[in-house]
Order: C-alpha cells, then sequence, then structure tokens
C-alpha cells in the first residue's frame, strides 16, 4: 500500500521574480505629466508672443502689421525718398534775386571807376567774356578798397564777398565790354531755374 508523500517532498511553484505591477504604471504617471506641462508651457510661450506682437499675428499677409527689422532697429538706415521740396525753388529763386543785386553793384562799381579813369575799364576787362577771378578777369585791385568795400560772389560759390585781392577768387560772374559802344555787359552763369541773368551798362 502505497504511503502518502511527506510535506517535505511536496513541489512548489517557482516564485515570480518580476517587479511588482504598481511601479510600471507609476512611472507612465509621470511621463504623462511631464508631457503636460510641457505643452501647457508651449501654449503660455505662444500666448506671450502673441501678446507682445500687439495681437498681430507674425505671419499676417497685411504690410501695415508685418514688423520691419530694418526701421526698427536701424531707423538712420532706412532709406527716405527723396524729392525736390518747395524751399529748395524758393532758395533757387532767391539765390537769381541775389545775382541780379550782385552784378548791379559790379557794373555801377565799374562806371563809377571809368568816370574817374578818363573813360578807361580795369585792365582785366576786354570783349572776350572773362570769369571775374585772380586767374582770369582780374579787377578787383583796381576796385577794393577804392571804389567798393569788396566783391561780390555767387551764391553758389559761397565764398563769401571779396575783400582779400592778393589771394585767389573766384566770383562765378563773367564780364565784357564791346568793341562798338563800349557797353559792359556782367552775367551769372551759374543762375538757376533756367534762367539768364544778364546786365549791361
Amino acid at each position: 500500500m502505497d504511503q502518502p508523500a511527506s510535506p517535505s517532498t511536496i513541489s512548489r511553484p517557482p516564485q515570480s521574480t518580476l517587479p511588482p505591477q504598481p511601479e510600471k504604471k507609476r512611472s507612465k504617471v509621470s511621463l504623462f505629466l511631464l508631457i503636460g506641462m510641457i505643452l501647457l508651457l508651449i501654449l503660455i510661450l505662444g500666448e506671450v508672443i502673441y501678446l507682445a506682437a500687439g495681437g498681430n499675428l507674425p505671419f499676417s499677409n497685411s504690410e501695415s502689421q508685418t514688423p520691419s527689422l530694418d526701421q526698427d532697429l536701424f531707423p538712420a538706415l532706412t532709406p527716405t525718398p527723396q524729392s525736390e521740396s518747395p524751399s529748395a525753388s524758393e532758395s533757387a529763386a532767391q539765390n537769381n534775386i541775389q545775382r541780379r543785386s550782385d552784378l548791379n553793384v559790379i557794373l555801377n562799381t565799374l562806371v563809377l571807376y571809368r568816370s574817374e579813369n578818363q573813360g578807361n575799364l580795369p585792365s582785366g576787362i576786354t570783349t572776350e567774356t572773362k570769369t571775374i577771378s585772380s586767374a582770369d578777369a582780374d579787377i578787383c585791385s583796381a576796385l577794393v578798397p577804392y571804389f567798393t568795400a569788396a566783391l561780390p560772389t555767387d551764391p553758389l560759390t559761397r565764398h563769401g564777398n571779396i575783400v582779400d585781392c592778393d589771394t585767389f577768387y573766384d566770383t562765378g560772374y563773367t564780364i565784357s565790354v564791346s568793341g562798338a559802344d563800349h557797353t559792359i555787359t556782367a552775367t551769372a552763369p551759374l543762375a538757376q531755374l533756367e534762367e539768364t541773368i544778364e546786365v549791361s551798362r
């Protein structure tokens, strides 16, 4: 008759070595929380950028809403359209008025010189049209300071009135005398606005 098996010899199933399941669940929950926080930060950052841009979308098709990097950071380097303003034409007109006045001063001075010198003119003045300058029709020393305090100059030369005849000068005006009736003619070659300015005595 068979004997019952001894308790010490009864086989037992091997115990599992797998980690407990609750740890794996906690890891998945932590990962989901991290992803959720990242998405939330992205949304918050997008809202901040949107508000900082004044509520305008950065990819708007409207040119008026598109910020210009050059104009915002380098306004001095942004080219501006150049156009002739009314003040420029007014300034040119004033220059022409000054030219007529200057030519009259020169001719009046030469008429006075001629009356004091038996009808003769300074040697620099001939029938050929010359520029009143130290290199061409040099009449400064004959007139200044005896018949005029200074020789006027064209406004565009920016030399100012000539008072020192020993230095280089260029009035920007021309002078000539006719051989027939000895009429003196002074002109302003630098006249603006396409005007011809000429005075004769």
